[in-house]
């Protein structure tokens, strides 16, 4: 014989004797209790931190002058972020220095900017854009690249080393974007020292200019 005094819970089969009105009670009752328990639990779960970032608003290829209309924020998990992304500013941006995706996160490396130079090549480079008289071997160049820059020979003389070690800040629109329209030469934007941009920018009003690649990125 049972003798437990201890109340216990209906069975399924009582349950389903009882009138309709009380099955309705009964299951609103437990339906009301889970929605108790997970209003709890939601709110006991702290919300995943979040931090405004900015992102590409269209596709951007490389090369394109940019402005701020080029990029809109959006808020990110925090730990979906790359850090750099703290350090972009969008009115210092001025090209794409590489293909960019819409949604694309920014970050300072994406884009040329004041300090593009000394980032390539150390403190005191300096940006000059080097005209290549092969716009076929301006197109394999991509940025970060290490270029050697050269003068064409003249008059019988040998050719002219006159950047040994130049870095890609950013490669010829023909060279990412492709365009239809056929080019006898193609502009390559590189990081050097000030001597070396010197020479560069004064070989290039009498000769022609071509690079060799040392190494890519």
């Amino acid at each position: 014989m049972n003798t437990s005094t201890s109340p216990s819970l209906p069975s399924l089969r009582a349950l389903l004797g009882q009138p309709s009105w009380q099955r309705r009670v009964f299951i609103h009752r437990v339906v009301a209790v889970a929605l108790v328990a997970v209003a709890l639990a939601l709110a006991v779960t702290p919300d995943r931190d979040t931090v405004a970032v900015y992102v590409a608003a269209r596709d951007i290829p490389a090369g394109t002058p940019l402005g701020v209309d080029d990029f809109r924020t959006r808020h990110l998990p925090s730990d979906a972020v790359p850090a750099a992304a703290a350090e972009f500013d969008p009115a210092t941006a001025d090209a794409a220095v590489a293909p960019i995706s819409a949604g694309e996160v920014m970050t300072p490396g994406r884009v040329l900017h004041p300090l593009s130079a000394a980032g390539l090549a150390g403190e005191g480079a300096t940006l000059v854009p080097v005209t290549v008289h092969s716009p076929d071997v301006a197109a394999l160049v991509r940025h970060g690249d290490t270029v050697t820059v050269i003068a064409a020979a003249r008059d019988g003389g040998p050719p002219e080393i006159l950047a040994e070690s130049a870095r890609v800040a950013l490669p010829s629109v023909e060279s990412s974007a492709r365009s239809e329209r056929s080019s006898s030469a193609a502009t390559v934007v590189v990081a050097v020292a000030p001597a070396e941009a010197v020479r560069i920018a004064a070989a290039a009003t009498s000769n022609p200019l071509t690079i060799v690649i040392k190494q890519t990125r």
